[in-house]
């Protein structure tokens, strides 16, 4: 890729990012003020109503608190009725997200030990679930490429053109893949996280194209799962990616075709062009050739014109011919203009003037000089 293309790429991506970052400012920033002023109004009536706890108490109480949801502990409730964020079904979906590289947040590890574990097992795993995505979605794209071919077979037969068919089974192939990996989830999600459509929506597309804010989780709710929810979302991730990463490579195939028949067309062009300029570069010379061809008939002319009156006043048979001078000048938008000038001779009492000077004839100086004169071509 060259570096013009390069730097356009740049400014169209920072001017996405600055079209963005203006969007969210006007939509978002409106609820954070709100929710400040809101959460001082609390504070502020409490702090009137329980006088017996001062300002500093409560915001060490508000601290811990945060700090406590940043370790994805929940404050509200007793500790008898929470479940742990670490037990194997909530440990297998956070390694899941870890070699996902989706990462929600919602839980992390604060142990030393934890943390240099996590490390090593990203650095490793990642690697690894790239070969196994990549697996799955080569089968997915072969088992949607052979009902896409029954599709296109179908429509073959109700003679349908060959792009028609090749947009519709695409589409098709796309619809079935949202049907299947995005609004079924999200319904799903709905009924069992008791989320609204938007927000089971928000957090498929969120998870799927592995962003993952943690906002919104699978399981993440005070409420009784089954011991198999967690893993059993973990693998609708790695099909989902999987169905996202074949319709990726589907677009990069399309964008090689569109840019190997851009080639062919460019080499078409080319083609064209270089037998314009062959066939110009012929007229050309044959116009040269058809002129030269010309000048030389009228210096045979001429000559003949000299010989005859050479005979005809009794001077020498061979008299020195000057060669004739040339001026060309093409102009494409002028037609050829031929000029000759031969002066005839002329006798005045009894002596002969040829172009207007007198000469003498018993010296056979006589040189009839042709002077032709047209124009060039100026490309």
């Amino acid at each position: 890729m060259k570096w013009k293309t390069v730097s356009a790429i740049f400014l169209l991506v920072v001017l996405y990012l600055v079209v963005g970052a203006a969007v969210f400012k006007a939509l978002e920033q409106p609820h954070e003020s709100a929710q400040r002023l809101a959460i001082l109004t609390q504070k502020l009536d409490f702090l009137s109503t329980h006088s017996c706890v001062n300002h500093s108490q409560l915001e060490e109480l508000v601290k811990q608190v945060v700090s406590a949801i940043r370790s994805g502990v929940n404050p509200a409730g007793t500790l008898t009725n929470h479940s742990s964020l670490w037990d194997l079904s909530s440990s297998f979906f956070f390694a899941g997200t870890v070699i996902t590289t989706i990462g929600f947040g919602n839980i992390s590890p604060h142990t030393e030990g934890g943390r240099i574990f996590c490390i090593i097992y990203a650095i490793l795993g990642i690697p690894l679930f790239g070969f196994l995505l990549a697996g799955v979605g080569d089968q997915l794209g072969t088992i949607f490429g052979k009902a896409t071919a029954r599709v296109e077979k179908m429509f073959v037969q109700w003679d349908v053109s060959q792009t028609k068919i090749r947009v519709i089974s695409t589409v098709l192939f796309i619809l079935f893949g949202c049907l299947l990996f995005v609004a079924l989830p999200a319904a799903i999600f709905k009924h069992i996280e008791g989320w609204s459509a938007l927000e089971s929506l928000y957090f498929v597309v969120i998870t799927l194209t592995t962003i993952g804010f943690g906002d919104f989780v699978a399981g993440g709710s005070e409420i009784e799962y089954l011991d198999y929810y967690k893993p059993v979302v973990w693998f609708w991730i790695l099909v989902g990616l999987a169905y996202f990463a074949a319709v990726l490579s589907m677009i990069g195939d399309w964008l090689r075709v569109i840019s190997k028949k851009t080639k062919e067309e460019v080499g078409e062009i080319r083609a064209h062009a270089a037998e314009w300029t062959a066939n110009v570069s012929a007229e050309f010379k044959e116009t040269r050739r058809r002129l030269s061809v010309e000048v030389y008939d009228k210096f045979q002319r001429a000559a003949s014109i000299k010989s005859k009156m050479s005979s005809e006043l009794g001077l020498n048979s061979d008299p020195e011919l000057t060669p004739p001078k040339r001026k060309m000048s093409v102009n494409f938008t002028n037609e050829l203009d031929w000029e000759e000038t031969v002066s005839p001779p002329v006798t005045k009492n009894g002596s002969l003037f040829l172009n207007g000077k007198e000469v003498d004839p018993k010296r056979g100086d006589i040189a009839i000089t042709p002077q032709v004169e047209f124009t060039t071509f100026h490309l």
